[in-house]
């Protein structure tokens, strides 16, 4: 599976009160706008197995976490969590936006 991650400019980012939340997390209210390049890009290779779950992620930035820091990693292994089934799944991400420079990198 080939996926491209494109960045995105919030052009407002209203936060309000939290009260009403029980999770702890506040309510946003934000215009985003997304532009094509440049895009991030995910290459996900699927194998089912019997024996063991594993994730398996590159990233081509080595000052980014390939590990459950990384948001990648952590949506997989909700993922995982979420299916009865045994995969090993292997991400390879081709970063191509510096990170933190407020163009949405962390989507990818």
């Amino acid at each position: 599976m080939f996926l491209y991650a494109p960045c995105k400019i919030n052009l407002t980012l209203d936060v309000f009160d939290k009260k009403e939340r029980t999770d702890g997390y506040h309510n946003l209210d934000s215009i985003v706008v997304p532009f094509g390049e440049p895009a991030d890009e995910l290459r996900i290779y699927i194998e089912s197995v019997i024996d063991k779950t594993s994730i398996i992620l590159t990233c081509n930035d080595s000052h980014l976490p390939v590990d459950h820091r990384n948001l990648a990693y952590r949506a997989v292994s909700a993922y995982l969590a979420y299916v009865d089934k045994q995969f090993v799944i292997k991400i390879d991400l081709y970063k191509r936006k510096l990170a933190e420079a407020g163009l949405g990198n962390d989507r990818a």
